[in-house]
């Protein structure tokens, strides 16, 4: 009798945990009978993700859940149970997204508004937002790497190069010792050069008013003997009293000339004693030696500065699409034919460039759930840029800072420099890809030259430009230096 009693009351109670069970799981399912829902489907490109029962949202509040999912016309059918008490509309949307990061993937639906008709039992839902997924943003994650990983080995060759470094380093060491040999030079010899001046000057200074006498006298003398001449017979005796006077005062000035003698026989004494900085300076080879080392390094160097030749460019470019115009103002420093350093300052109309974005989540019936704002900003503003050119056979590399930013360029020749290709690559971190600018130059008078050409041509921002650029050197600017001051009058 006990074991009976036993027996009922263990399968009473797996009877209530079953039901109880049950009841739960209806409850944590969220799945809905078909009297208390009404179906809906939309048409997907990409499905990925989605199952039986994957939850519907409205606002983050799930509305209903996916009944079925097939084929149909090349596209992924899916059909979703709403509850009776969510009204959707015909201007609705319905999107999908991820759910975790597993890649399971859930609806979600904005109703629509009221004054649109109300959908009905199998409607469609025609707005449909695609959305990548994982497996999109990893592609386009994986694009960009592989993107940049290009861009940093070009850059490595460019720059990094053992032959690249050594030659920078061998410019910049070259320019260190000229600079200090110069200053070292220069200090040891001011001084020196400033007392054999003020020696020079203080002996010319000593011996004016000398000179001058004498000459004084000469004249006087000279004078004496024309009246001397032009006097009559009878003032004879006149006459050589006058000439006794005459030859007195020459033989003053003879004693004069006598004591100016002697002191500058006893300066050439001093001199050649090696007394005083004069004759220091003359006598001492060490000082020669060194006096010979300065002329030649300032005439190398002055020279080295005469060979420099300096070409100032004037530009301007008018782009189609941004109807905007581009001005450069360029100086070129040719201290050899194969080689030039470039210096340029732009007023570019997309000087400095800005985004934001903006995201918004809204519960609002009538809005979508969530959308994003783009705000892009573009201002004027100047760039500069410095580069350093080598030109080989047609061919010119250019790499340094272009418009205020790293870059490198590649320039080809042809017929005889009337025609010239440019190729510019730099802006590496502003947009999806760098800026490449590809332009031509044909010059059509002596210095004057028609340009066009694409510019950014990797990215949407692409545009089209035409200009005109002057280019003149350093002979030209001579002529019309010494042209300004007459236009002046």
């Amino acid at each position: 009798m006990k074991s009976i009693k036993n027996a009922i009351l263990v399968g009473a109670l797996t009877t209530a945990a079953i039901v109880a069970f049950y009841i739960a799981f209806m409850f944590l399912s969220e799945e809905y009978s078909e009297r208390d829902t009404y179906l809906l489907h939309a048409y997907f490109k990409d499905a990925s993700g989605l199952y039986k029962a994957s939850r519907v949202n409205m606002a983050g509040i799930q509305i209903g859940h996916v009944s079925d999912i097939r084929h149909d016309k090349g596209k992924a059918r899916v059909e979703v149970a709403i509850l009776k008490k969510h009204d959707i509309f015909d201007n609705a949307t319905i999107a999908m997204r991820t759910a975790s990061i597993m890649g399971d993937a859930e609806l979600g639906i904005t109703p629509g508004t009221k004054d649109e008709p109300k959908l009905e039992d199998g409607d469609r839902i025609k707005r449909v937002i695609e959305e990548g997924g994982l497996d999109e943003i990893q592609r386009t994650v994986g694009e960009i790497t592989k993107d940049l990983k290009q861009v940093t080995e070009t850059a490595n060759k460019v720059f990094g190069s053992p032959e690249s470094a050594e030659k920078l380093e061998q410019i910049l060491t070259n320019l260190h010792d000229i600079t200090e040999s110069l200053d070292s030079t220069l200090e040891m010899n001011t001084e020196l050069v400033n007392k054999t001046v003020e020696n020079i000057e203080g002996i010319t200074s000593d011996s004016r008013p000398q000179i001058r006498e004498i000459l004084n006298d000469v004249k006087s003398v000279t004078e004496d003997i024309k009246g001397l001449v032009s006097q009559q017979e009878g003032e004879v005796g006149e006459t050589v009293s006058d000439l006794k006077g005459s030859l007195k005062t020459l033989n003053s000035a003879i004693e004069k000339l006598d004591r100016t003698m002697t002191n500058v026989e006893q300066a050439s004494e001093d001199i050649a004693n090696e007394k005083g900085t004069l004759g220091k300076l003359i006598s001492d080879e060490e000082i020669a030696e060194d006096l010979a080392d300065t002329i030649e390094g300032a005439s190398g160097l002055v020279g080295s500065v005469t060979r420099l030749q300096t070409i100032v460019g004037l530009r301007s470019e008018y782009n189609f699409f941004a109807n905007s115009l581009k001005t450069y103002v360029s100086v070129m420093i040719q201290p050899k034919e194969d080689k030039y350093y470039l210096i340029e300052v732009i007023d570019d109309p997309r000087g400095k460039r800005s985004v934001e974005i903006t995201n918004i989540t809204s519960t609002h019936p009538d809005d979508p759930s969530y959308w994003h704002e783009t705000k892009e900003t573009t201002k004027r503003a100047f760039k500069f840029s410095f580069m350093f050119a080598r030109k080989l056979s047609f061919v010119t590399f250019r790499f340094g800072i272009k418009e205020s930013t790293g870059g490198i360029g590649v320039d080809l020749h042809f017929f005889r420099d009337h025609l010239s290709l440019e190729t510019d690559l730099y802006d590496f971190t502003s947009n999806v890809y760098p800026r490449l600018k590809v332009a031509a130059a044909l010059r059509f008078l002596r210095k004057i030259y028609i340009v066009g050409g694409v510019d950014d041509v990797l990215n949407n921002e692409r545009d089209y430009f035409i200009g005109a650029m002057l280019r003149f050197n350093d002979e030209d600017l001579k002529a019309v230096l010494l042209f300004a001051p007459t236009m002046g009058g």
